[in-house]
Order: C-alpha cells, then structure tokens, then sequence
C-alpha cells in the first residue's frame, strides 16, 4: 500500500519528493498492490501479415492479484488473427469467428479477449507478455492514393483478482463459462496506450480500365488456345480410330 501513500502524499500534500521517487512515481503504475515499471506495444512486419507485440515488464504484488491477463482489444474491419496460428501460451475469445476470406469493405469490427499470464522475473518482479499473428485484409482501390491506413486502438488490459473487489466483470478464460473480477491497469502519461497505424498499399483505380482490357485480353488468349488444343487432339484420336 505504500504506492497509494506515496500518490496521496504528492496530490494532497504537494511537498517536494526527493528526485528518485518523482522518476519512481512516472515509470510506475498502480493497481492496488500491483505496480508497472514498464510497458511496451508494437506492430513487427511491414506486409500484410504481421506480428502484434504486448510486453509488461518488472511488475510486483503483494498477493492480491493473480498471475491472470487479458486484454481487451478492437480489431478494426481491415484486420483479422487466424487462431490457428496462435502459441500454448496465448488464448483468444471472439465474439465471432474471423472470416479470413473476407475483403475490408465487407468485414467488420469486432472484440476479442486475449488470455495470456506473467512469469517470475526474479525473487521480486514479473513480466509478462504476448504476441499474436494479425493479418491486413485486401482494401477497396483508390483513385489518388496508393496506400491506405489502418488503425488498431489501444487496448484495456486487466488483471485477475485473488477475490471479489475488482471493477471490471469478464469471463474468467476461453471457454466464457464464469465470470470473474478483473482491475483495468492504468499508466502514466509518459507510458499511456496509444492507437497503432498501419500502412499498406492499395490498388489504383485509375487504372481499372487498363486493367480490365489486358485481363479481358489473357482470358480470350486462354479460351483460344484451350479450343485449338481441344479441336487437335480431336482430330488425332478420330485418325488412330480409322
């Protein structure tokens, strides 16, 4: 509890801390007994398929919380995560399967909870983290541009509680049988989650006419010299006859 002391203590107070503990106060977080050092998300890979990266780092408790996580993310219609790409160590509930098929213009937004766990840094600390393959869906040409944005929000991570007490009700794993009390995690400004965008390229319209010609002129090219052949071979099982 020396945390919310410590928060109290600065508001109320407005006494001058000494220098380490203004530098602790910026690069911590605070849930309950439950504090952040260090937090990080990003989005490796430059094509359509890429890998979307969540770490906590030096986290320490009291016993209050359990070693539980998830995080609550909004994958935006030009997204989709194919689950059977996903590791043992992570686990995903939908509110629906993702159509993989689907282009962005058809598609819509959807929630997922992503279940992932910590792992015991040393005798004081935690990290945990996790990562999950995201692919970019095909998105409607453009007239003017080449490339489109795509934009996946920042997530609500919470955490599990050893008990009742928790803000926040969320189904307690995968399987979405119980509900349990989770605590959404909250970060200083200087470490505030923030939206991550996305580019990647789109076909021109303008050239929808070119386009259309040279593939109309393939596809007749195609049709002719399947027919020749057709005609030939024809011809040659008609003469082994005779």
């Amino acid at each position: 509890m020396i945390g919310q002391q410590f928060v109290r203590f600065n508001v109320k107070e407005r006494f001058i801390l000494p220098l380490f503990v203004l530098n602790w106060l910026n690069a911590s977080v605070i849930c309950g007994d439950l504090f952040f050092h260090k937090f990080d998300r990003h989005v490796a890979g430059n094509g359509f398929h890429r890998i979307l990266t969540t770490n906590i780092h030096d986290m320490s408790d009291s016993g209050r919380w359990e070693h539980s996580f998830v995080s609550m993310e909004t994958i935006p219609s030009g997204v989709f995560i194919d689950v059977d790409q996903l590791n043992k160590d992570t686990a995903i509930l939908s509110e629906k399967p993702f159509d993989v098929e689907k282009p962005e213009f058809k598609s819509e937004e959807q929630l997922i909870f992503v279940y992932f766990s910590s792992q015991k840094n040393n005798h004081h600390s935690y990290n945990a983290n996790f990562a999950v393959p995201i692919h970019l869906r095909y998105h409607m040409p453009l007239l003017s541009e080449s490339s489109t944005s795509v934009i996946l929000p920042a997530p609500t991570v919470l955490v599990k509680l050893n008990g009742k007490g928790g803000k926040v009700t969320a189904p307690c794993d995968v399987k979405n049988i119980s509900q349990c009390h989770w605590e959404e995690l909250r970060f200083p400004s200087s470490q505030e989650m923030s939206a991550i965008i996305m580019t990647l390229p789109v076909g021109n319209a303008s050239m929808k006419f070119i386009v259309s010609l040279v593939t109309l002129m393939w596809t007749l090219t195609g049709c002719v010299i399947l027919c020749y052949k057709i005609v030939k071979y024809r011809e040659m099982d008609q003469q082994h006859a005779a």
